[in-house]
């Protein structure tokens, strides 16, 4: 600096004022070596107090020491709380040039330099107190292309290094895992047992719903919806043409198959079961049932396409090369590794399903869709499964069977030719598992990795070819998954959240905006889908985190990506907002945003519809209801914004005959709320008229069950069931859970507490209908009634003895009796457990 002040008294000595011509000059040549001043410093010096965020320990010492590449695009701050990359305030570790302005920041906002403006790339059109561009002035900052994008490892060893740093004492044998990555032996598969699973139960005689409450004009509620045809309605999916697994599938008219539990003498056993309605009092006929134990696989969820049922499971493998010995030094938590099992089996008899093929891969399942023929499963596996890993990459196992026998509907085995599984699970002759692929093919998204978490593996099988070597593809990506997987009909996307941390130096007294400083970014990688091959192509870099898969959407073209996301200021945590950013869907790069909607509130609930429609519902005390216009991309807005009571955690939109673009209605299930404490109350059912997007209305809301009371359907929209019945009218339902504090507060007395949760006294579906606008008429929702499987005194009380022969008269014991024998009172209901929890409903 004190050579640039010299270089200004020189150049005015020059250039005496004598008229005007020469300043020009003069202010150019006295601005030029301040551009440079870093440059008189050499060599670049190393941030003293820069420490990546979360942990001071980790300076730029620590990113010279080991995989240099990668932690060089760690984010951290220095002792000002001025937040940077590594590769900025490390410029001697990571051999960044130090060109930039020393002295230049954001007008009005000293501590918003260039190491601020690194961090992400429009920020470089900035200008400066001096009214110079950032991009002019930070040239190092804006040369580096900052935007997602795929990017493979170089080596084995390149992977290897970028283990996590707490596996950095573990010995890996480059010799066995490197280039050519050794073949491994399972000693043993886990899965199947239900012994110890308590899960989804189904019964095949539904109760039918009692239609003397008015149901729909006096018809049954079996009518084939008005359009003729009988065969079941389909899952709740979120895309059109994108089928989501799911607990039970419809095949042809009148077949369903599904995976259960089943209560056997000796315990439970899992099933692939297949059922007819026949349509007859509601009655079912049991086609098969095939015992999943002998496969070693615990189910999920099916598919099915054509002929093709694919089966996704879970199990856990052990190798014969792991330390599992007395006396090893490998823990026995680490002993078993998760893994996802995919049973391939042609039901084209659905009396008599033959497995053609069992793939199992290491990780666990995620979730999987189903576009035309070609199946696609996500699986998240750890990068490391115990302290002493014995491989780079996530293994994988293929069999295709030759010879396959059922027996019967209720009797189903392997033949000792098609497998080698014992009853004991232990394994011989059985093919060795692969590497999925090489340490070159694996990717990872730059610049957010930092440090091997974990793999994304995508499985693609074209279930039209299911025994074809070829009809199976994976794609390797080193991030984790954060289980929220959205598709379209051309593209996959996951999403990696990422922590970025605090900065809350009160000595500063900074006010972090959270869209440019958020506590948690969310990374969402688009997997490009052809030929039931996926394939990773690039990311997005959004502010905040998405609620669930609903918030987000790619438009009908492929163009764009939309995600609605809650960010959070790192610098005060009470500090929060909402929005939508659109992205471009072919490089990642950011398009336009709309932030800030509801300050200090989240969102609980998103739902886009088409191109040009966003719902957003957030909440703190009451439920704001925003429709965004998406049909300039570049330009969107908020349309208008509606608040009401509570708030919705599930969204659906209604269509009417008159406008199948725009919809007329939305459906929101979420919870009721107190008004005057803001606590969580029972179920809350709302119907919203937004015909006209510019004034939105509450038609109407309605209360089910008091605190306790919840529904599948809130986490779950696979639990939601909707159907047109015709033209204009919607049945829906949803299974639910309802409490009462009526119940509660007559059984405890004076123990119950207000704030405490109600009693337990219904399990079930509730059935609504919705009549839309007519002629001088108006929108209308309708409780058509309930329908329960579980006997009428489930839900009582009862107590329990510690010693059995005390309660041979427990009927007539009171609460409030103090002579009762030593015990306790039981008011928690396991409904799963009882095998008649209502889970899923569908119509015929």
């Amino acid at each position: 600096h004190s050579q640039t002040v010299d270089m200004r008294v020189l150049l005015v000595e020059k250039f005496p004022r004598q008229g005007r011509r020469p300043w020009p000059w003069l202010l150019l040549l006295a601005v030029l070596p301040r551009a440079r001043a870093q440059e008189l410093v050499e060599p670049c010096v190393d941030s003293a107090t820069w420490h990546k965020t979360g942990d001071e320990s980790r300076t730029c010492k620590w990113v010279g020491a080991a995989r240099t590449a990668i932690r060089c695009n760690a984010k951290g701050y220095d002792d000002t709380g001025t937040k940077s990359f590594a590769w900025y305030s490390c410029p001697k570790t990571c051999g960044t040039p130090c060109a930039d302005d020393a002295y230049y920041h954001k007008k009005d906002d000293a501590n918003k330099t260039c190491a601020w403006v690194a961090l992400a790339p429009q920020r470089c059109e900035t200008r400066g107190d001096d009214k110079v561009l950032a991009k002019d002035a930070c040239p190092v900052a804006c040369d580096v292309d900052l935007a997602p994008r795929r990017e493979t490892f170089a080596s084995c060893e390149a992977l290897g290094n970028a283990r996590p740093s707490w596996l950095k004492d573990a010995q890996v044998d480059v010799e066995l895992v490197g280039e050519t990555l050794a073949e491994r032996t399972l000693s043993r598969i886990i899965g199947g047992d239900c012994a110890n699973h308590d899960d989804w139960y189904w019964e095949f005689a539904p109760t039918p719903l009692d239609d003397s409450s008015g149901g729909i004009d006096g018809a049954p509620a079996e009518q084939d919806g008005g359009n003729g045809d009988p065969s079941f309605s389909e899952t709740n999916n979120q895309e059109v043409d994108v089928d989501e697994a799911d607990v039970v599938k419809a095949f042809r008219d009148d077949i369903l198959f599904i995976v259960s539990t089943t209560t056997t003498t000796d315990g439970c056993a899992y099933r692939l079961s297949a059922v007819r309605d026949l349509g007859e009092d509601s009655s079912f006929e049991l086609l098969s049932s095939v015992p999943l134990e002998a496969t070693r696989t615990s189910p999920d969820d099916i598919l099915i396409s054509g002929n093709t049922l694919l089966l996704i499971g879970s199990a856990e493998l052990a190798y014969e090369d792991d330390d599992d010995q007395e006396g090893s030094s490998r823990s026995s938590w680490y002993m078993y590794e998760p893994a996802t099992v995919l049973l391939l089996f042609d039901v084209e008899d659905p009396t008599n399903p033959t497995l053609l093929r069992r793939l199992i891969y290491e990780g666990t399942y995620v979730s999987a869709r189903l576009i035309e023929s070609a199946a696609y499963v996500v699986i998240s596996k750890l990068a490391a499964w115990g302290p002493d890993p014995k491989t780079l990459v996530p293994y994988f196992l293929d069999e295709i069977y030759d010879v396959f026998e059922t027996r019967g509907a209720t009797e189903w085995a392997f033949t000792e030719e098609s497998s080698s599984s014992t009853e004991n699970g232990t394994l011989s002759s059985l093919p060795p598992m692969q590497p999925i692929s090489g340490c070159e093919d694996v990717a990872y998204v730059w610049p957010s990795f930092d440090e091997l978490e974990g793999f994304t593996v995508i499985v693609g099988l074209d279930l039209a070819s299911p025994q074809s070597p070829s009809g199976v593809s994976s794609e390797v990506v080193a991030t984790r998954t954060d289980r929220i997987v959205y598709a379209s009909k051309r593209s996959l996307y996951v999403t990696q959240q990422q922590w970025v941390g605090h900065s809350h130096d009160e000595a500063l007294q900074v006010v972090v905006d959270e869209w440019e400083s958020p506590t948690f970014r969310t990374y969402a990688l688009k997997f490009t889908l052809r030929d039931a091959t996926a394939i990773f192509d690039t990311a997005v870099d959004v502010p905040g985190w998405p609620v669930n898969q609903f918030a987000l959407s790619e438009s009908s073209d492929g163009a764009y990506l939309r995600i609605a996301t809650t960010a959070r200021s790192s610098w005060d945590w009470t500090k929060s907002s909402s929005g939508v950013s659109v992205f471009d869907a072919n490089d990642g790069s950011p398009v336009s945003a709309v932030t800030h909607l509801a300050p200090g509130e989240s969102i609980f609930s998103a739902r886009f519809v088409g191109d040009d429609l966003c719902y957003l519902i957030t909440f703190v005390e009451v439920d704001p209801l925003f429709a965004i216009d998406l049909a300039d991309p570049a330009r969107p807005f908020v349309v208008s914004e509606l608040k009401v009571p509570g708030f919705s955690q599930y969204l659906h939109p209604l269509f009417f005959a008159n406008d199948d673009t725009v919809p007329g209605a939305l459906v929101g299930l979420g919870r009721d709320v107190d008004n005057a404490t803001a606590l969580i109350e029972g179920l809350q059912l709302s119907l919203f008229d937004v015909a006209n997007t510019s004034n939105l209305a509450l038609v109407d809301q309605r209360a089910y069950g008091d605190r306790g009371s919840d529904s599948d359907a809130l986490t779950d929209h696979k639990a939601f069931f909707i159907t047109q019945y015709n033209d204009d009218d919607y049945i829906f339902a949803f299974p639910a859970t309802l409490a009462s504090d009526a119940l509660a507060a007559d059984f405890y007395g004076d123990d119950f507490s207000p704030w405490a949760s109600g009693l337990d006294y219904f399990q079930g579906a509730l059935v609504f209908r919705v009549t839309p606008l007519e002629a001088g008429g108006a929108l209308t929702l309708n409780f058509l009634g309930n329908s329960t499987h579980l006997q009428q005194d489930f839900f009582q009380p009862y107590y329990v003895c510690y010693f059995q022969d005390d309660c041979a008269d427990s009927a007539s014991f009171a609460y409030n009796d103090t002579s009762l024998p030593p015990g306790y009172w039981s008011t928690s209901f396991d409904t799963r457990a009882s095998g008649y929890h209502t889970r899923r409903l569908l119509r015929r």
